[in-house]
């Protein structure tokens, strides 16, 4: 049997195989452009669209912005004050562990109860958070130390531990560590319970100025939350909800879970006719530091604002 091949059919066959071939990559790559400009026109849209929010967004982030920098800076002057009450009342420890000054521990103490917050704080309800910071002021009640949960690098470890676990508190494992529990144990050793009262007061002297202006931005903050939700209610009726612009949906629920957590911080102070009543005055000093470390810290709360 003889086969007889047409050069001519086959180079016709072969170019009509590319050119379908051609048409299929151009007709799908044009449907890609397409696909990309009506894309960038609904994005460009949406921009248009949501503008008004976007602008009632960076007003309400400009409105707190140098009110939380200055009281932030005031808030590193109080620590720094409290510090050395914490050194006036030291009346050394028989076995003492540390030997350091008690401004240094009880600074560190407070800073490692902040930072074991710091991941909720950006997003817990406000009242919530309140009562958990409220609960340190119990601290040298509740510390029971039977685990290794963080070393000297506490800041990086607790920031690793939140992520390995989102909705871990924190605080809880702290008062089982070893390191922080021979902290607190060491301050109570150290600080002369009779002067406990003149500690208290001359404490609350120093906070006086400070929290007069958290009260005022507490009464703020819970206004603008309030403002906040009432944007984010209304543009579930808009044609295109604001969730669709998430940038700017996730830059106003952040700024709200913050100002909420906000509205509800306040100090514990103490006055002359109580001030001799409480046993517990290294734990309220040193929940009103974690206070001041969170005033200090507010742009960053939330871990996953530094990622």
């Amino acid at each position: 049997m003889k086969f007889s091949f047409d050069v001519a059919a086959f180079i016709v066959s072969v170019l009509a195989l590319l050119s379908a071939i051609f048409s299929v990559f151009y007709a799908k790559k044009q449907s890609e452009i397409a696909a990309s400009s009506r894309n960038n026109d609904k994005k460009s849209y949406l921009a248009q669209y949501h503008d008004s929010y976007r602008l009632r967004l960076i007003a309400i982030q400009e409105k707190y912005r140098k009110t939380i920098l200055d009281i932030g800076s005031d808030a590193g002057d109080v620590l720094n004050k409290i510090g050395l009450f914490f050194d006036a009342v030291n009346v050394g420890c028989d076995g003492g562990i540390y030997h350091r000054p008690l401004r240094h521990l009880s600074l560190e103490a407070a800073e490692m109860i902040a930072c074991a917050f710091k991941g909720h704080l950006g997003w817990q309800p406000g009242i919530h958070m309140a009562g958990r910071l409220h609960h340190m002021i119990d601290l040298e009640s509740d510390i029971n130390s039977v685990s290794n949960y963080v070393s000297s690098n506490f800041r990086r470890e607790l920031e690793g531990l939140y992520f390995s676990n989102v909705n871990s508190r924190q605080e809880y494992e702290l008062l089982k560590d070893i390191g922080f529990c021979k902290i607190v144990s060491e301050l109570k050793c150290r600080m002369d319970p009779r002067r406990a009262a003149e500690f208290l007061m001359k404490m609350s002297d120093a906070l006086s100025s400070i929290d007069v202006d958290l009260s005022l931005l507490r009464k703020s903050a819970a206004e603008s939350v309030k403002e906040i939700n009432d944007i984010l209610e209304v543009s579930r009726l808009d044609q295109f909800s604001i969730d669709e612009s998430p940038k700017i949906s996730r830059g106003l629920r952040n700024i709200r879970n913050k100002l909420d957590v906000l509205s509800e911080m306040r100090f514990l102070m103490v006055d002359s006719a109580s001030s001799g009543k409480f046993q517990n005055y290294m734990s309220i000093a040193i929940y009103n530091c974690v206070i001041l470390f969170c005033l200090q810290s507010f742009s960053s709360w939330g871990w996953d604002e530094e990622r």
